[in-house]
């Protein structure tokens, strides 16, 4: 599919953080700055995505493409290179190699070098097709392989295309005679694995053969295992071990003729059909979601058979809509939290397309795909979903379905910037949750309700004693990413009421554990939390520390949001050391990314920093324009700044006012409240 190319690349980077631009936007934005060697192979599957690598050639000056592919891709900056074959004593080392791989006892003498020398140049010297031939060395002397070839027997041309080009037919005709030295059962083996892609396991190619279903046990003396196993001898399929478990990969130019034999033999739908079966239940069988399993085992085994669950899911759409539906549900949480909110927004659109009728499962459906419309601001339609989907799970009575879609609305509001709002989604899930004695819901709403209630004023105390409560949970349940992420907001909570050294203690212990478990993208946000509530304490020493590491693992992980958080930090720093060029170089820069993205808690705190960097300059006009511009966006805005930020921006509108006469400061801050956004941005760039 031509569509999942840039979402393919962005996985391929580790660019998976959760983002509402689309994949091309995402690999653009991480590419620009960088020198990098791109290889894309056996592109010639997905030609229509060539524009895609002519964008990310125009706009990323420092990179270079290396593409594989049977058919030009028809761009300005293609430069063709047609890869020739080995040279002969290159071929002839390879056919020994692979010789002697299945037969110790080959040996390169008499007349075996002569011989093997002509097989090769027979062959064309193409390495795949020496590699299929030389795995017949344990049933044929070379002599023999070549009167074989001598006489003809690779000539099946009448099987292919008439057009092929001589190499393409040769190693075509090396893949089918390896085909037809196969026993039958061996050949119709063959034909069914060509559905896989991406590789396989044990389980899945009983599965599709019609011998198992999710969970069914081969025994290791088994004759399915003889056959695989000759496949793997013939070289017509890769053996590799993954994480503890044994995988079977067929090369693609070697899974087209299995694909096309299965087509023959009219064995394609039940296979595919097997296939899709088998990976539905699969995927639902899998470890129900929970915190722990975001960066586990569960979503490398997920990612493990991505290519195989998308061809489930084509073949699904085709021909099993509310199959394709089951299975969009179950992988929702490994698109969310892999970064593949767009691509599993369309394949969830396309089920529900499928399935109108309103049934609970239409209703899981709609959750989910509301949760990932929230997730790109698109409000209008994931409001729709979400109220057909509380409407749903009412009528059924799935009170577990309701609390999740009251929750999901919490977040649309919360989004929405409505915290009252939000406030009340979530006070109606929380109740739900505590009948159902959900505990593990019970703690992340209480969670998500302090996050809410962070930044709309609510009572401190009220605040705290639901972090209290949800951290308690955690804890009782063993649950250190939940525990984590509690403790996160309560450093939140903590720095918003100015418990600045509470709010250290609470990130630190949350920072340790995010160490121990390996995310980088939670440690570099947490360093990012600790850096600034020690900066708020007036511990500059240790913000810097910490931010600069936050700044080198968000830079490593290509995420330009969390970098740009940081630049603004720096700029802080900058300011209140009096390096003023390099201050405003670190706001200026935030301040146009924000801008873009239309993230006003940053925007008004660049145009505030820029108005204190003004104001040291001598400009007290500018000052009073660039702050005057910012307060109108706080007051815009629920409560966010911390104590110590309120009385920063306060101590820079005072003695911007004591720079300027009353009349003046009045003149200049009013023009600033009449900025528009954009306006102001365009003034604090000018720097």
């Amino acid at each position: 599919d031509a569509e999942l190319v840039a979402t393919t690349i962005v996985a391929g980077l580790g660019l998976t953080e959760s983002s509402p631009r689309s994949s091309s936007i995402r690999l653009v934005e991480a590419l620009r700055r960088k020198e990098l060697l791109l290889i894309l192979d056996n592109f010639e599957q997905v030609t229509p995505a060539a524009p895609l690598v002519a964008q990310l050639l125009e706009q990323c000056a420092g990179l270079r493409v290396l593409v594989t592919s049977r058919e030009p891709l028809r761009l300005r900056a293609e430069q063709r290179f047609k890869v020739p074959p080995l040279e002969p004593a290159a071929a002839v080392e390879l056919f020994l190699q692979r010789a002697q791989a299945i037969n110790l006892d080959f040996t390169f003498m008499g007349e075996s070098p002569a011989s093997i020398a002509e097989i090769c140049l027979r062959l064309d010297c193409l390495p795949l097709a020496i590699e299929l031939v030389a795995a017949r060395s344990e049933l044929f002397t070379p002599r023999q392989l070549l009167d074989q070839l001598q006489r003809g027997r690779l000539d099946l041309l009448e099987a292919g295309a008439a057009d092929l080009p001589d190499r393409h037919r040769t190693l075509r005709n090396a893949i089918a005679w390896s085909y037809r030295l196969l026993l039958p059962a061996a050949r119709q083996l063959f034909r069914q694995l060509g559905v896989f892609a991406g590789g396989f396991d044990l389980d899945a190619a009983r599965a599709v053969i019609g011998g198992s279903t999710v969970g069914g046990v081969c025994p290791p003396e088994s004759p399915f295992i003889s056959t695989l196993q000759s496949l793997v001898a013939s070289n017509l399929l890769v053996q590799h071990d993954v994480d503890d478990s044994r995988r079977y990969t067929l090369l693609e130019t070697i899974r087209e003729y299995a694909l096309e034999q299965a087509t023959l033999h009219q064995e394609v739908d039940v296979a595919r059909s097997h296939h899709a079966r088998y990976y539905t239940e699969w995927a639902e069988a899998q470890v129900p979601w929970s915190f722990d399993h975001v960066e586990g085992v569960w979503c490398r085994r997920l990612e493990q058979e991505h290519e195989n669950l998308r061809a489930a899911l084509y073949w699904s759409l085709q021909t099993q809509g509310e199959q394709a539906l089951r299975l969009a549900i179950a992988l929702y949480p490994f698109w969310d939290t892999r970064g593949y909110q767009n691509e599993g927004s369309r394949w969830l659109q396309q089920a529900l397309a499928l399935n109108p009728a309103p049934t609970p499962l239409r209703a899981q459906g709609l959750l989910r795909a509301g949760l990932f419309a929230q997730q790109r601001m698109d409000f209008q339609p994931a409001a729709q979903m979400l109220d057909e989907a509380l409407a749903l799970f009412r009528v059924s009575n799935d009170r577990t379905g309701e609390a999740m879609t009251l929750r999901a609305w919490g977040w649309l509001a919360s989004s929405m910037s409505d915290s009252p709002r939000a406030r009340r989604y979530f006070e109606q899930s929380l109740p739900i949750f505590r009948s159902l004695n959900d505990r593990l819901m019970v703690a992340t709403v209480l969670s998500n309700l302090v996050h809410v209630l962070s930044y709309a004023s609510a009572p401190y105390e009220q605040t705290r004693a639901y972090a209290e409560e949800s951290l308690a949970i955690f804890r009782e349940l063993g649950q250190p990413h939940g525990i984590a992420l509690a403790l996160r907001q309560l450093g939140i909570n903590e720095t918003l009421a100015g418990n600045y050294a509470a709010a250290v203690a609470a990130c630190a212990e949350a920072l340790a554990i995010w160490r121990r478990r390996g995310g980088t993208r939670e440690v570099a946000w947490t360093l990012e939390m600790l850096g600034e509530a020690y900066w708020l304490l007036g511990d500059v020493s240790a913000a810097v520390s910490h931010w600069h590491e936050a700044l080198s693992l968000f830079q490593t992980m290509d995420e330009e949001f969390g970098t740009m958080v940081l630049f603004h930090h720096l700029g802080q720093v900058e300011r209140a050391q009096g390096n003023l060029d390099r201050a405003a170089h670190y706001y200026v820069c935030a301040l146009l990314y924000f801008g873009k993205l239309d993230t006003l808690y940053f925007v008004s705190r660049c145009l505030a920093g820029l108005g204190g960097v003004a104001l040291a300059r001598g400009k007290a006009e500018r000052a009073a324009q660039l702050l005057a511009a910012a307060y109108r966006i706080f007051d815009t805005l629920p409560p966010f700044l911390a104590p110590a930020d309120q009385d920063d921006y306060t101590r820079l509108v005072d003695s911007t006012r004591t720079a300027l006469s009353e009349a003046g400061f009045h003149v200049a801050w009013e023009a600033g409240r009449e900025l528009s956004t954009e306006q102001a941005i365009l003034l604090g760039e000018r720097d």
